[in-house]
């Protein structure tokens, strides 16, 4: 009994000690063994406050970062320092589940100076929130296509005809889902279906994606209603003409590709080159048919997915110096070898080598030239916390 009460008392002991050493919005203190530092209200994310200095690093170096209210105002960044053996990984991990939807008030989250080797941990006030605007936590992106907002950078993201008199006009991802979009549609008679002939470039290179031939654009409203796929907009493609156009040249060596998509013919490209042969990002044909990723290189590598699924899904594919890699709904495929540079690259969404048309809808599709490998489970869980796609 004596030892119960003991270590009950321990217990408030320590919830008493984290309560009074928490991290407020309004300005308060970070408290580790024997290090405070201050997390002022107008700390933004380009000039943030520095916490303390890890270098090398000791298990006893602990920092407890508490957050409470909206999750998403106050953020935690481990930075490797320049020239150092900072264990990049596990400082991408650090930063990614702070602000992740699924912390509550009051969640905490701790770093070990051991864990990243060598470092700075700072803390800070983002400007923006890293669920909706992805592009500005993880930029770099050389093409990004989606019906949300993807940077604080954005504003429209489709340009859409309507089939009542072929009017065009373009839309803010507020006015796709907010049901603007869908009662222009309306307004114009006819069918009431709505296509989409550009689908913009949020990572501000302009490589928008585009259609001019009416027959050939993926719808996005169908009888006045907004196409959806478990409850976000979507882009409908037919499987038989459907696609978009994008300039090559987006990848050297290095790339990523993110994409949120559901397919239904089994036989479609999500992104390939528009002529024949060449790089593809497709589905095989044939049922159980398996999404298969060809990558022109010295290597010539093909790496092939587990059987497709009729759901909707998140597919990933890195390319590295050495290897290429596939994962699904943030679980691991496979990998292959795979060196040099490309000697075609995509220039298509939708379609490969003049058929091969997707069916099925697409929401997302984000395009690196460089292998995200670090920010992969960052990226992906950005994008599964809008989605919702899997556990």
């Amino acid at each position: 009994m004596a030892n119960l009460l003991l270590l009950l008392a321990r217990r408030i002991a320590a919830i008493l000690k984290a309560y009074f050493s928490r991290v407020s919005a309004d300005g308060g203190t970070v408290v580790d063994r024997g290090h405070t530092g201050v997390v002022y209200n107008d700390v933004q994310a380009l000039n943030p406050l520095l916490i303390q200095t890890c270098d090398g690093g000791s298990a006893d170096d602990l920092y407890s970062l508490f957050a409470f209210g909206d999750i998403n105002t106050l953020q935690a960044r481990v930075t490797a320092d320049s020239g150092t053996n900072a264990d990049v990984g596990q400082n991408a991990k650090v930063a990614q589940h702070l602000w992740r939807s699924d912390l509550h008030a009051s969640a905490s989250i701790v770093v070990t100076c051991a864990s990243i080797k060598a470092g700075k941990l700072y803390g800070y006030q983002p400007t923006v929130e890293p669920d909706t605007t992805l592009l500005d936590y993880y930029t770099g992106s050389a093409a990004a296509y989606s019906l949300r907002s993807l940077s604080t950078s954005t504003t429209n993201v489709v340009k859409v005809r309507r089939s009542g008199d072929d009017a065009e006009l373009d839309f803010t991802a507020s006015e796709v889902s907010d049901g603007t979009l869908a009662a222009w549609v309306v307004a114009g008679g006819g069918t009431e279906d709505g296509f989409v002939k550009t689908w913009y470039d949020q990572s501000g290179n302009t490589n928008n994606a585009t259609q001019a031939a009416a027959a050939n654009q993926p719808k996005i409203v169908s009888s006045g209603t907004l196409v959806t796929e478990n409850g976000k907009a979507a882009l409908e493609f037919d499987a038989t003409s459907d696609h978009f156009g994008f300039a090559s040249g987006l990848f050297v060596n290095e790339h990523s590709i993110f994409a949120v998509v559901q397919q239904n013919n089994l036989a479609g490209a999500i992104i390939a080159v528009s002529g024949s042969g060449g790089y593809y990002f497709r589905y095989t044909g044939s049922a159980p048919a398996s999404l298969t990723w060809y990558i022109p290189d010295t290597t010539n590598s093909v790496l092939a997915f587990t059987p497709a699924s009729a759901n909707q899904e998140l597919i990933t594919a890195i390319k590295d110096n050495s290897n290429v890699y596939g994962y699904i709904n943030g679980g691991y495929e496979q990998s292959r070898p795979s060196t040099g540079n490309l000697t075609s690259t995509p220039t298509a969404i939708g379609r490969y080598a003049a058929s091969n048309y997707f069916g099925g809808s697409i929401q997302e599709i984000i395009l690196y030239a460089s292998a995200q490998s670090v920010n992969r489970t960052g990226i992906e869980a950005n994008i599964n916390d809008y989605y919702n796609i899997y556990p």
